[in-house]
């Protein structure tokens, strides 16, 4: 009996002991990294007001800084690992064999990793652009090192993994600094189509949102069953698409109207024959 008390005696000292020893390191490696964790999402947020401030690419940018930010916080663990008495090298090691086997289980994640810089080295789009992709049509908000977000003409917030984005198709509007608008509007047969098309022209030719280096279209589009179909074609900042097309929609049949053009609706002539 008198032994196992002296062993658990003997025991509890050495843990105490190990305890007094080890106690420094452990706070002091848990103060590094409390500190050093919230002064890298400080430097974090100064970069990207900066970038913002100075108007930087913000498709650069904000990549740049969030890679900085993952890196800077690499770096704090490892310190903080080693200040507790861990060999870095034996930590690199271990850390090593550790992110070979995470990469393998995370291959997606590394895969968005890569498919962000690849968007930033061909650089199909940048912050503020408006883009198509995945089935979502919106301005990119950030691109990020995982994710890219773009925010729809809804208000929605979409996030799409660099991977897919990468390896699909994008369509950017905003990348010639103008868009085409198209429109159809049909006018009967019996209309002056010279009238009309110089009547739509003159509306298309005040508004302000339409650019003016690049004139606008009126003309035939299609011979239709009730109608003689005009096509309307217009340039205007990618901005500026849904402003200027509700508007000129909104003002044609007033012009129309105005001429005295008829705007016709679709409808069927019955020939009734009277046989005796």
């Amino acid at each position: 009996m008198e032994n196992e008390l002296t062993r658990l005696q003997k025991l509890a000292e050495s843990f105490f002991n190990f305890a007094i020893d080890f106690a420094p390191s452990f706070l002091g490696a848990l103060l590094l990294f409390f500190i050093g964790w919230k002064l890298t999402n400080l430097l974090i947020k100064i970069l990207t007001k900066r970038s913002d401030k100075k108007k930087i690419d913000g498709t650069v940018s904000h990549f740049l800084i969030d890679l900085l930010g993952w890196t800077l916080k690499i770096i704090v663990i490892i310190s903080a690992t080693a200040l507790m008495g861990v060999q870095t090298a034996t930590f690199l090691t271990i850390l090593g064999t550790a992110g070979l086997a995470i990469g393998l289980a995370l291959q997606g994640t590394l895969a968005n990793v890569a498919g962000g810089l690849l968007i930033l080295m061909l650089k199909p789009f940048k912050v503020n652009d408006l883009i198509e992709t995945q089935g979502h049509t919106g301005h990119v908000k950030s691109m990020q090192l995982f994710v890219t977000e773009i925010i729809t003409f809804q208000n929605e917030v979409v996030t799409i993994p660099n991977a897919e984005l990468s390896n699909g198709r994008i369509k950017n509007y905003s990348a010639l600094g103008k868009i085409r608008i198209d429109l159809e509007l049909g006018v009967s047969y019996n209309a002056d189509l010279e009238l009309a098309k110089k009547v739509l022209l003159e509306l298309i030719e005040n508004e302000a949102s339409v650019l003016k280096s690049t004139p606008p279209y009126v003309g035939v589009n299609a011979y239709a069953d009730s109608s003689i179909n005009l096509a309307i074609q217009l340039w205007v900042k990618p901005e500026d698409y849904w402003t200027a097309y509700f508007d000129v929609m909104n003002k044609c049949k007033n012009v129309l109207d105005k001429a005295k053009i008829e705007i016709p609706f679709p409808q069927r002539v019955v020939h009734i024959i009277n046989e005796k």
